[in-house]
């Protein structure tokens, strides 16, 4: 068990992060948290390219 000095001091949040390259875009879930001041952040899950969503999601935008 880890012991912070400030335990009512804890924020998580959920955001998407889109990184790109020369050939593709890349989509991924990120949790991030903050605890007494200290920050760290997971990649909770790798969405795909936009264009392996963009052929699930029928032709619609991954994006929007």
């Amino acid at each position: 068990m880890v012991y912070y000095p400030y335990p009512d001091y804890v924020r998580r949040c959920m955001r998407l992060t889109i990184t790109r390259s020369k050939n593709s875009e890349s989509l991924y879930v990120i949790e991030s948290t903050y605890i007494a001041s200290k920050h760290s952040s997971r990649v909770v899950e790798k969405l795909g390219t936009t264009d392996a969503l963009r052929l699930r999601l029928n032709g619609r935008d991954p994006i929007e």
